[in-house]
């Protein structure tokens, strides 16, 4: 995976395995925020839990939602990319004290 460029767009990474678990790996360029959305595509596959590994190219652990083994799997080798979501900002767009 080429080095992206600042404002490239939302970071990539690629699935690497499935573990014993049912986690996903994916291989990034950098560290991914806890708790971001992992897409393949349009298509939401989890939320980051946790980035280990080597600085320069960490895995991102994603805890699937809604996929079975046999999409779990066919995701290995496909690019998938993080949508970060904001901890303080709500689905109707205030804040958690009700502002705007």
């Amino acid at each position: 995976m080429p080095p992206k460029q600042a404002g490239a767009g939302p970071p990539t990474g690629t699935v690497e395995t499935i573990t014993s678990a049912g986690k996903v790996l994916v291989r990034t360029d950098d560290a991914w925020p806890i708790g971001a959305t992992v897409l393949a595509g349009d298509r939401p596959i989890g939320r980051v839990t946790s980035v280990l590994g080597p600085v320069a190219r960490p895995f991102a652990v994603v805890e699937p939602t809604g996929l079975g083994s046999d999409d779990l799997l066919g995701l290995v080798g496909e690019e998938v990319i993080t949508r970060a979501t904001h901890g303080g900002e709500r689905k109707n767009g205030a804040n958690r004290k009700g502002r705007s």
